[in-house]
């Protein structure tokens, strides 16, 4: 948990303190929040004291202090519950599928609130008939990505569960796709795919489904009964019966019985029966190898989970000869669009704007040298938005600054605390004149046409325009980046699957298959970014 805290990794401490909402589990709660490390601070008293983002420790203090408030009564119920009217807001406008208002009162910390029997607004979502489908959707991915969807009521019972029991085919799809175990279970020991083999709907389809996404059927609840056995003791439709035989492994002319089901109890170890330390171990290896898709051992693999990412955001869209250089509208957009990715993957991001030449080398530099900060970081995202050429971005007083000069301040020469660490540089900038159409580019006048490709291993550039191409803007009222927005978008998507050099190659296609069309409506082009790595591994976010 003090881990969790120490690098602000919110997903890791918010699912921890969910834990303790459980029944079974409660009694250790107080127990957790109070253990002390050596200097005799507590959790919350290092959420206090970090020296992370302002926001981002204010939001941890508000996580551990509501959910150390919670108390459970005999009856199982939850009290001490912070803002009740929030969440009764916040639940109606999710199961009426209102996305645009739940966007704006939803918070990372307001989120994951409890009712009293510890069921979050995502809960009540995911169950929820929500139409059209389009809503559903939007209304769930507003939630799951500030929130904790693994988290249980006070009986164990996930979002997953009542999703699989009112056969919500998308709500369960999404879940597991964002990281809940689809064999996760209930204080009962029963999993979704049990929910669903008793579902009043009776929807064969559903346990088809998440059978082919890794439900386990021949798992037991803790009375020994697997999913075969419960759906037979709710005398459901003979489909269903037959399909989940076959999901079992059971020939569909054998007679399964209670007692049968009973004898395999000490088999199969459910997740209910785990204790607290195994559960949680458990926990933290999918959380990690969630991200293992491709099955790569660790020696290919940047060792950071323990530490999160920083994010630096040099945004220049006013300039002072406008003559020369237009006005980049559209990049605040950009940048909100950046921050709400940084927020998803529990980072620390720090935005200047319209910086001089030697402001903006000043501050490379200060941060190349402080030691103590960058050694608490796994790795370092740069972001670059400004008009430019080849090799070469334009700052706000007309001035080139070199992509040369920049990657270098974070060489092993310079930056010592970064060394064998991932440093990665997003440049939003003409690397030329080249186009297709008369359209809003991030291009300056020509210049010197030569590139630059580091020579040092564990650095990665992202350009968004290949070498010698302008950069488009987009072609809306805002004209953001499609670059900048689509790599927002994938790396929100599938950070907790994929590894950097996927999701970018993920960005190429998207934008190669997207065309940039003419004021007239006509396709003029398309944009094609350009990878330039020299990572050593495999860097996961």
């Amino acid at each position: 948990m003090m881990e969790a805290v120490r690098n602000c990794r919110f997903r890791c401490a918010k699912h921890l303190l969910h834990l303790f909402r459980q029944k079974r589990y409660f009694h250790r709660k107080k127990e957790l929040l109070n253990i002390r490390n050596k200097k005799g601070k507590t959790a919350l008293a290092l959420a206090k004291d970090s020296h992370h983002n302002g926001n981002i420790v204010q939001e941890m203090v508000e996580i551990i202090s509501n959910e150390a408030r919670l108390s459970l009564s005999g009856d199982g119920r939850l009290h001490g519950l912070a803002n009740k009217s929030q969440f009764e807001k916040m639940k109606r406008l999710a199961i009426e599928g209102n996305y645009t208002e739940l966007q704006l009162v939803v918070t990372r910390v307001n989120c994951d609130l409890p009712d009293e029997t510890g069921r979050t607004v995502l809960s009540w979502a995911a169950e929820s008939d929500i139409k059209p489908l389009e809503k559903k959707q939007q209304t769930l991915h507003a939630l799951i990505q500030v929130g904790d969807p693994t988290a249980a009521d006070v009986n164990g019972e996930t979002s997953l569960h009542f999703a699989a029991l009112r056969s919500k085919m998308h709500a369960v799809k999404l879940l597991v796709e964002e990281g809940v175990p689809v064999n996760i279970s209930d204080s009962e020991g029963q999993t979704p795919v049990m929910w669903a083999a008793t579902s009043p709907s009776q929807v064969a389809s559903t346990v088809l489904t998440m059978v082919s996404m890794g439900a386990d059927c021949t798992m037991v609840d803790s009375e020994g009964r697997t999913a075969l056995v419960l759906s037979k003791s709710s005398a459901l439709n003979p489909a269903l019966s037959t399909l989940m035989q076959t999901a079992s492994g059971v020939s569909p002319d054998s007679s399964i019985t209670e007692r049968d089901a009973k004898t395999t109890a000490g088999m199969r170890k459910t997740e209910s029966q785990l204790s607290l330390t195994e559960r949680i171990r458990n926990w933290n290896w999918r959380s990690n190898s969630s991200k293992r898709s491709s099955g790569v051992e660790d020696a290919l693999r940047y060792n950071h989970l323990a530490s999160s990412g920083l994010f630096q955001v040099f945004n220049i869209c006013d300039y002072e000869d406008k003559s020369r250089y237009d006005l980049r509208v559209g990049s605040s957009s950009d940048v909100n669009a950046l921050r709400k990715m940084a927020t998803e993957l529990s980072c620390e991001i720090e935005v200047f704007e319209n910086q001089g030449h030697k402001e903006m080398k000043k501050q490379l530099k200060t941060l190349a040298k402080d030691s103590m900060r960058l050694e608490k970081h796994g790795w370092l995202i740069c972001v670059i938005m400004a008009h430019g050429n080849n090799g070469k971005i334009v700052v706000p007083d007309g001035k080139e600054l070199q992509i040369k000069e920049i990657v270098d301040q974070f060489n092993s020469y310079h930056c010592s605390a970064l060394q064998h660490k991932p440093k990665v540089f997003i440049i939003q900038a003409c690397r030329g004149e080249r186009m297709d159409v008369q359209r809003p580019t991030d291009s300056g006048p020509s210049g010197d046409r030569s590139s630059y490709s580091p020579v040092e291993s564990d650095i990665l550039i992202f350009y968004s325009a290949t070498e010698g191409y302008a950069s488009y803007r987009g072609n809306t009222e805002e004209e953001v980046s499609p670059f900048i927005q689509t790599l927002c978008k994938v790396i929100t998507e599938y950070h907790r699957t994929e590894h950097l050099a996927d999701m970018l190659t993920i960005v190429n296609r998207r934008l190669k298959e997207t065309p940039i069309e003419s004021a007239q409506g006509v396709v003029a082009c398309y944009a094609v970014p350009q990878i330039v790595s020299q990572l050593s591994k495999k860097l996961y976010l």
